[in-house]
């Protein structure tokens, strides 16, 4: 069985910052550093998987590479059902973040959306509503993805939280408001990482934690940070990257260029590359879909 994040309540912490009004009021420029700090918890997720994007991180790629990672922060929801479901203008959104995975997940999309199109187009597509949360619940007739991802819809100014069935919005925890930024890991994850266009973050107690991402610069540079990995990890990482293989086979020295690997303080390990000639810009978000990182409890 997958081991649980060891934060409690983490994958339901984005939840928080819709209802107590302390969503941020302008997403423009602001990095997964900052989204981490502004995400609130409330009691029901035990998450080990976190991903984001970035529109406006992503500005200095080309369109071709922006596109390819724009969606990562929605986790398994399905960006044209948002729209034609749910009224959600994800073209005008700028990030989204997911934590957790479905029937514990929650998922923000922040800016760029009206609470009053959404709620409007939520309630023509069958989603209910059951109290004075502002809350809307799904009547289970409509598009499967969202049943499951999108059960419960809150919509609040500019952002828009959405829910597993697992998680109800209606329902919010009493105990002082934790964040993911107060988790060790996932900080010295995201520090490393830096200003990135889209990534994926696990940690739990399982794995060794680790994080990949794309930076939004004209380069698509690629960045994975492994915590706790002492100096024959990182040798191993490296050795892999230059001559060794895939689970499935294709050598690494064919998907990225230029790696760097060195620690950036404490036990951090960071590895830096290029996306090979014909290979994705988020070659390492793709790698880690796939279990194929190197020197990762995911291989």
């Amino acid at each position: 069985m997958r081991g649980r994040q060891k934060l409690v309540g983490a994958g339901a912490l984005i939840a928080a910052a819709m209802f107590t009004g302390c969503a941020p009021q302008s997403t423009a420029d602001r990095g997964l550093t900052e989204f981490l700090s502004d995400i609130p918890a409330v009691q029901g997720v035990q998450g080990s998987y976190i991903a984001f994007s970035s529109a406006s991180q992503a500005e200095g790629m080309d369109s071709r590479q922006a596109e390819s990672v724009r969606y990562i922060g929605l986790g398994d929801l399905a960006p044209q059902a948002l729209g034609s479901e749910l009224g959600v203008d994800v073209d005008a959104a700028e990030a989204f973040v997911t934590v957790g995975r479905i029937p514990q997940s929650v998922t923000l999309v922040a800016g760029g959306q009206t609470a009053d199109s959404v709620g409007s187009a939520a309630t023509r597509s069958g989603w209910e509503t059951t109290d004075d949360s502002g809350v809307l619940v799904s009547a289970g007739s409509h598009v499967a993805s969202l049943a499951s991802a999108a059960t419960f819809v809150h919509a609040d100014g500019d952002s828009v939280v959405f829910s597993g069935p697992d998680v109800d919005l209606r329902t919010r925890g009493e105990d002082d408001p934790v964040t993911l930024a107060e988790d060790p890991s996932v900080v010295a994850l995201a520090g490393c990482l830096g200003d990135v266009a889209a990534a994926l973050i696990f940690v739990d107690d399982v794995r060794t934690p680790y994080a990949v991402g794309v930076r939004g610069d004209a380069h698509a540079t690629n960045v994975m940070c492994v915590v706790g990995a002492d100096d024959t990890r990182a040798e191993a990482i490296a050795s892999a990257i230059d001559g060794g293989r895939t689970p499935s086979g294709r050598p690494y020295s064919e998907l990225l260029e230029g790696s760097e690997v060195a620690h950036q303080g404490g036990d951090v390990l960071r590895v830096t590359a290029t996306p090979a000639d014909g290979t994705a810009a988020g070659v390492l978000l793709q790698m880690a879909m796939r279990g194929e990182l190197p020197g990762t409890d995911a291989e």
